[in-house]
Protein backbone atom coordinates (compact mmCIF):
# COMPACT_ATOMS: atom_id res chain seq x y z
CA UNK A 1 0.00 0.00 0.00
CA UNK A 2 1.41 3.34 -0.96
CA UNK A 3 1.98 5.66 1.93
CA UNK A 4 0.47 9.06 1.15
CA UNK A 5 2.22 12.01 2.58
CA UNK A 6 -0.09 14.94 2.63
CA UNK A 7 1.74 17.76 4.15
CA UNK A 8 -1.34 19.33 5.64
CA UNK A 9 -0.65 22.94 4.82
CA UNK A 10 3.00 22.14 4.80
CA UNK A 11 2.70 21.67 8.52
CA UNK A 12 5.08 18.77 8.54
CA UNK A 13 7.99 21.17 8.50
CA UNK A 14 9.52 21.59 11.89
CA UNK A 15 12.58 23.61 12.75
CA UNK A 16 15.98 23.23 14.21
CA UNK A 17 16.78 25.32 17.23
CA UNK A 18 18.49 27.85 14.95
CA UNK A 19 15.25 28.44 13.06
CA UNK A 20 16.34 26.64 9.87
CA UNK A 21 13.55 24.46 8.48
CA UNK A 22 13.83 20.70 8.83
CA UNK A 23 11.36 17.86 8.51
CA UNK A 24 9.67 16.99 11.81
CA UNK A 25 12.53 18.48 13.81
CA UNK A 26 12.35 20.06 17.23
CA UNK A 27 12.81 23.73 18.01
CA UNK A 28 10.73 26.77 17.32
CA UNK A 29 7.80 26.65 14.94
CA UNK A 30 8.37 28.10 11.50
CA UNK A 31 5.65 27.83 8.87
CA UNK A 32 6.76 28.00 5.25
CA UNK A 33 5.47 30.93 3.28
CA UNK A 34 3.57 30.13 0.11
CA UNK A 35 5.09 32.39 -2.51
CA UNK A 36 3.81 30.96 -5.77
CA UNK A 37 1.89 32.82 -8.42
CA UNK A 38 -1.36 30.97 -7.83
CA UNK A 39 -3.24 32.59 -10.69
CA UNK A 40 -0.83 31.29 -13.31
CA UNK A 41 -0.82 27.66 -12.16
CA UNK A 42 -4.39 26.95 -11.14
CA UNK A 43 -7.96 27.16 -12.23
CA UNK A 44 -10.96 26.83 -9.93
CA UNK A 45 -14.53 25.97 -10.76
CA UNK A 46 -17.23 26.59 -8.19
CA UNK A 47 -20.06 25.28 -10.32
CA UNK A 48 -20.21 21.99 -8.38
CA UNK A 49 -22.78 21.42 -5.68
CA UNK A 50 -25.27 23.95 -4.37
CA UNK A 51 -25.77 24.40 -0.65
CA UNK A 52 -28.91 25.86 0.87
CA UNK A 53 -27.73 25.66 4.50
CA UNK A 54 -27.32 29.29 5.58
CA UNK A 55 -24.89 28.17 8.30
CA UNK A 56 -22.58 26.45 5.80
CA UNK A 57 -19.15 27.90 5.08
CA UNK A 58 -18.49 29.27 1.59
CA UNK A 59 -15.38 28.63 -0.51
CA UNK A 60 -14.82 31.95 -2.26
CA UNK A 61 -11.61 30.93 -4.04
CA UNK A 62 -9.34 27.91 -4.41
CA UNK A 63 -5.78 28.63 -5.52
CA UNK A 64 -3.28 25.85 -6.30
CA UNK A 65 0.40 26.17 -7.16
CA UNK A 66 3.51 24.02 -7.46
CA UNK A 67 6.06 24.88 -4.77
CA UNK A 68 9.34 23.49 -3.44
CA UNK A 69 9.86 23.25 0.31
CA UNK A 70 13.19 22.59 2.03
CA UNK A 71 13.38 19.09 3.44
CA UNK A 72 10.20 18.02 1.64
CA UNK A 73 10.61 18.70 -2.06
CA UNK A 74 7.93 19.49 -4.59
CA UNK A 75 4.39 20.03 -3.31
CA UNK A 76 1.10 21.36 -4.55
CA UNK A 77 0.34 24.24 -2.22
CA UNK A 78 -3.27 25.29 -1.80
CA UNK A 79 -4.99 28.35 -0.44
CA UNK A 80 -8.71 28.57 0.23
CA UNK A 81 -10.37 31.92 0.67
CA UNK A 82 -13.53 31.27 2.66
CA UNK A 83 -16.26 32.82 4.75
CA UNK A 84 -18.49 31.37 7.45
CA UNK A 85 -21.24 33.23 9.26
CA UNK A 86 -20.44 31.44 12.52
CA UNK A 87 -16.67 31.77 12.00
CA UNK A 88 -16.14 28.24 13.31
CA UNK A 89 -13.74 26.71 10.79
CA UNK A 90 -11.19 25.95 13.51
CA UNK A 91 -11.93 22.33 14.36
CA UNK A 92 -13.49 21.75 10.95
CA UNK A 93 -12.21 19.70 8.02
CA UNK A 94 -11.03 20.04 4.45
CA UNK A 95 -11.96 17.26 2.00
CA UNK A 96 -10.69 16.77 -1.55
CA UNK A 97 -9.92 14.13 -4.18
CA UNK A 98 -6.83 14.26 -6.41
CA UNK A 99 -6.26 12.83 -9.87
CA UNK A 100 -2.94 13.11 -11.68
CA UNK A 101 0.30 11.17 -12.05
CA UNK A 102 0.06 8.36 -9.45
CA UNK A 103 -3.15 9.68 -7.84
CA UNK A 104 -6.37 8.18 -9.16
CA UNK A 105 -9.19 10.16 -7.56
CA UNK A 106 -7.54 9.64 -4.15
CA UNK A 107 -9.57 11.10 -1.25
CA UNK A 108 -7.94 13.22 1.47
CA UNK A 109 -9.32 14.60 4.73
CA UNK A 110 -7.43 17.27 6.67
CA UNK A 111 -8.23 18.74 10.07
CA UNK A 112 -8.43 22.55 10.00
CA UNK A 113 -6.48 24.14 12.85
CA UNK A 114 -5.00 27.53 13.66
CA UNK A 115 -1.45 28.15 12.49
CA UNK A 116 -0.36 28.55 16.13
CA UNK A 117 -1.48 24.93 16.76
CA UNK A 118 0.45 23.28 13.91
CA UNK A 119 1.96 20.03 15.16
CA UNK A 120 3.51 18.71 11.97
CA UNK A 121 0.94 15.95 11.49
CA UNK A 122 0.30 15.00 7.88
CA UNK A 123 -3.46 15.46 8.18
CA UNK A 124 -3.47 19.17 9.02
CA UNK A 125 -4.54 22.26 7.13
CA UNK A 126 -4.19 25.57 8.92
CA UNK A 127 -5.87 28.94 9.03
CA UNK A 128 -3.22 31.57 8.35
CA UNK A 129 -3.49 34.16 11.11
CA UNK A 130 -2.35 36.95 8.75
CA UNK A 131 -4.59 36.27 5.74
CA UNK A 132 -7.38 34.13 7.23
CA UNK A 133 -6.97 31.66 4.36
CA UNK A 134 -6.91 27.89 4.83
CA UNK A 135 -3.48 26.63 3.74
CA UNK A 136 -2.67 23.04 2.78
CA UNK A 137 -0.22 21.09 0.64
CA UNK A 138 0.19 17.74 -1.05
CA UNK A 139 3.72 16.32 -1.18
CA UNK A 140 5.26 13.77 -3.49
CA UNK A 141 4.10 15.35 -6.74
CA UNK A 142 5.68 15.55 -10.18
CA UNK A 143 5.69 19.19 -11.29
CA UNK A 144 5.67 18.12 -14.95
CA UNK A 145 2.19 16.60 -14.55
CA UNK A 146 -1.29 18.12 -14.32
CA UNK A 147 -3.32 17.47 -11.16
CA UNK A 148 -7.07 17.88 -10.76
CA UNK A 149 -8.66 18.50 -7.37
CA UNK A 150 -12.34 17.53 -7.23
CA UNK A 151 -14.98 17.40 -4.51
CA UNK A 152 -13.10 20.10 -2.61
CA UNK A 153 -15.23 21.19 0.32
CA UNK A 154 -14.79 22.56 3.80
CA UNK A 155 -16.82 21.51 6.80
CA UNK A 156 -17.01 23.80 9.83
CA UNK A 157 -16.83 22.63 13.44
CA UNK A 158 -20.65 22.43 13.58
CA UNK A 159 -20.55 19.94 10.64
CA UNK A 160 -21.99 22.29 8.02
CA UNK A 161 -20.59 21.50 4.54
CA UNK A 162 -19.72 24.07 1.89
CA UNK A 163 -20.52 23.59 -1.76
CA UNK A 164 -17.91 21.56 -3.65
CA UNK A 165 -15.42 23.28 -5.92
CA UNK A 166 -12.79 21.97 -8.31
CA UNK A 167 -9.33 23.13 -9.24
CA UNK A 168 -6.42 22.17 -11.41
CA UNK A 169 -2.70 22.84 -11.33
CA UNK A 170 -0.58 22.37 -14.43
CA UNK A 171 3.07 22.88 -15.37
Amino acid sequence: MRVWMVVGCVCAIGCRGDGAPTFMGGGTSQLPQITGDFDSDSAADDSGTTVTDEDAPVIEDLALSFEEYPGIGDVIAGEITWSDAQDDMEGGRLFYNVTGDSYDNEPFTLDVILDADVSGAANEAYIDSDTGKIIFALAGVDITQTYTFTAVLIQDAALHDSAEVEGEVAP
